[in-house]
């Protein structure tokens, strides 16, 4: 199946492996000077550090922005969701808006994964990656069977697809936690 012009092409070897999602996490919040908000966040909500290990194994600092397809994914996501909770809290320094706050805005910034499609070359050539049932995107890249990873700008689904959504972001925050975010009315 030939590929489309991607966005992004990323060959193995890397000239650096993928780390635990903990450690490329830290990268991030280290880089874009939010290190300090994402402790204050993770002391008051653990369940959000967790959340945002499983985002940062899914996405990896190598999905692009489709918006800013120079751009890492990931930091938009944890960018955004640092300032928005950080915002919240100074307002209304109330820990559940804090919380809803970040799970609203990770949301709204993940799903714009949905804009693109990795294709992934394997020994047996090109495949679509599901980001709702294949493994998080760090195991698949770190995988000996993996050779080259190219994103497209052609969608499998349309980004607007609110189950499609959901899926993407079940697959960060627990159902518990986009209940409290009020994405399951």
């Amino acid at each position: 199946m030939p590929v489309p012009e991607p966005l992004v092409v990323l060959k193995k070897p890397l000239t650096q492996p993928i780390k635990s999602a903990a450690i490329e996490m830290n990268k991030v919040t280290r880089s874009a000077r939010l290190r300090l908000s994402a402790q204050n966040l993770f002391a008051r909500w653990p369940n959000l550090r967790e959340a945002s290990h499983r985002l940062t194994g899914l996405l990896t600092v190598y999905w692009p922005d489709s918006q800013h397809p120079e751009e890492s994914l990931l930091q938009t996501c944890l960018i955004a969701g640092f300032i928005a909770a950080e915002k919240e809290f100074n307002r209304q320094h109330d820990d559940m808006a804090e919380q809803q706050a970040f799970i609203n805005s990770i949301y709204t910034n993940l799903t714009r994964c949905l804009e693109v499609t990795l294709m992934v070359r394997s020994k047996t050539g090109w495949s679509p990656y599901d980001l709702s049932v294949d493994g998080y995107l760090d195991t698949l890249i770190n995988a000996a069977h993996s050779q080259e990873f190219a994103w497209i700008q052609n969608p499998q689904i349309p980004s607007n697809n609110s189950k499609a959504q959901l899926i993407c972001a079940s697959r960060v925050f627990t159902l518990t936690e986009l209940s409290v975010a009020g994405r399951l009315d």
